[in-house]
């Protein structure tokens, strides 16, 4: 049991808490488990909040960017007999 939990408590990070605790003998006590679960959970609470940091700065940033691509499609250019007007290849796109 000692080297269980030793295994438990240095590897917890690689290790899928529900199923260590499927294969643990029903007779353990928390107080076994217990420093294996709050850091099990302490590692998945972690994981969690920065997904969601990640999701929310991705939204952000996509919500930036449409800002910005509404902002140039809706400036306006007059084009008169005197305006030059240059085409460049790579300006060119085929979803037009």
């Amino acid at each position: 049991m000692e080297q269980i939990t030793h295994l438990l408590d240095g590897h917890m990070t690689d290790m899928d808490a529900g199923k260590v605790m499927e294969l643990l003998p029903g007779d353990w006590s928390l107080d076994i488990l217990s420093n294996f679960l709050t850091r099990s959970i302490r590692s998945n609470l972690h994981e969690n909040l920065e997904g969601q940091i990640v999701k929310n700065l991705r939204k952000s940033e996509s919500l930036q960017v449409r800002v910005e691509l509404v902002g140039l499609q809706s400036r306006s250019t007059v084009i008169t007999e005197k305006t030059s007007v240059f085409q460049c290849a790579s300006f060119h796109s085929d979803s037009s």
